[in-house]
């Protein structure tokens, strides 16, 4: 067993009803692009890819911040039903994980993100922004301090190399350490009973945003309340060949109440949660290719995670003329009128162009298209409704209509 997650005191011990009025989501409309062919994508797999493999009935894989994983096991409808009816178990350990560590860690972050690093007690788990002199966002993710000169910074994408050149000068080390670390994600209403069950009180009773030791199998397992799959659910992190016994014996042991879900049912409930997500729904100031699509915290409606008080930051001069002038943006979640599936990515006010959807999807639970969507702000506050210029596949032709489409509540579900 590796030592990456092993804590220092550790001694191992010898049907949902409105679903099923609904028409259940449409797969190809979360399927990836077929222009490439599968044996021609570079991508790592994760530690559970070839146990995975063993429930992935449908063999469709999707490649994910560098590493493939499943698109659905079994159907994108069962998957989804198990994260609202029941309980479902996802494979996120394609996620990028950097510890950061040294008695200067703190002063690091400190510098690194915008919001205050110091207020942060032992394991606990918050968001955070990292940004460039600019403002511009550069990447985000979810920090936990595991000690007090010990932390984890889970991300999308690669930022090793702009961790790296922003700790120069502080006695603190940052390793990127995601191959060596699984992550599994224990969502849906029965996820609190099988907490319970499987690491007992202590785990199923945590707060948002807090974390704790546990155990299974003697095996040490790092277990959070975070995750983008809804608030009854869990993060299990635990070492990557541990991995596979503790989704095995997960899977196993509550078989009638849990099954696998893959990254199109997950990224379904992300979109009703209304989480946007690096790379898809607004690109870092390091990988935009036109500098003005860069976002800034702000303009994702994040501005709570900024701290201006907390002292000197990268961007921080930036974000106070940001935060003064107002957001050009906005991030806002659209619901779509229409009880069809479609598709559609030009958002309008009126017969004017007030921005783009980049997540879209059909959910059965609200019987409506939905949508995250980066609009001009100014829209916001015109008298003309928003619509969508939206497209129904069909199998001869394709129709097109304008819908009505609203502003909604984040999460929308």
């Amino acid at each position: 067993m590796s030592n990456i997650l092993v804590r220092p005191d550790f001694e191992p011990e010898h049907h949902n009803d409105v679903l099923e009025k609904h028409a259940p989501p449409r797969a190809d409309l979360f399927e990836a692009a077929r222009d490439i062919l599968p044996f021609e994508i570079q991508a790592e797999p994760t530690c559970l890819h070839s146990f995975a493999a063993t429930v992935c009935r449908t063999n469709e894989w999707a490649a994910w911040n560098g590493y493939t994983t499943p698109q659905t096991y079994v159907s994108l409808a069962s998957e989804y039903e198990a994260l609202h009816a029941q309980a479902a178990l996802a494979d996120m350990s394609w996620l990028t994980k950097y510890r950061i560590s040294g008695p200067q860690a703190e002063e690091f972050l400190q510098k690194l993100v915008t919001r205050n690093v110091a207020a942060l007690p032992v394991h606990r788990a918050a968001r955070v922004f990292f940004c460039d002199m600019g403002g511009k966002i550069v990447g985000e993710g979810v920090l936990f301090r595991l000690e007090e000169e010990e932390y984890r910074l889970t991300v999308e994408g690669n930022h090793l190399d702009w961790l790296d050149a922003t700790a120069e000068g502080f006695n603190c080390a940052v390793e990127d350490i995601s191959g060596t670390l699984g992550c599994l994600a224990l969502s849906g209403p029965q996820a609190v009973s099988i907490a319970r069950q499987r690491f007992g009180d202590a785990v199923a009773a945590l707060p948002a945003g807090h974390a704790v030791w546990a155990e299974l199998h003697a095996a040490p397992v790092y277990i959070s309340r975070t995750g983008s799959l809804g608030r009854e659910g869990f993060e299990i992190w635990v070492d990557a060949e541990d991995a596979p016994v503790i989704w095995g014996s997960l899977l196993r042991h509550h078989k009638d109440l849990l099954r696998p879900a893959g990254l199109a049912a997950c990224e379904l409930r992300r979109l009703e949660r209304g989480i946007a997500r690096f790379g898809r729904d607004y690109f870092g100031a390091e990988c935009a290719v036109d500098p003005e699509a860069a976002r800034t915290p702000y303009e994702l409606g994040a501005g709570a995670f900024v701290d201006l008080e907390k002292g000197p930051f990268n961007g921080r001069a930036a974000l106070a003329k940001a935060k003064e002038k107002g957001a050009e943006w906005s991030l806002v979640a659209l619901e779509v009128s229409g009880g069809e599936q479609a598709n559609f990515a030009a958002v309008y006010c009126g017969d004017d162009r007030a921005g783009s959807a980049t997540s879209t999807g059909w959910s059965p639970v609200l019987c409506a298209n939905i949508a995250l969507a980066t609009i001009r702000t100014e829209t916001l506050a015109a008298d003309e409704g928003f619509n969508v210029h939206a497209e129904f596949p069909g199998e001869v032709a394709v129709r097109r209509a304008r819908l009505p489409a609203k502003i909604a509540r984040r999460p929308l579900f």
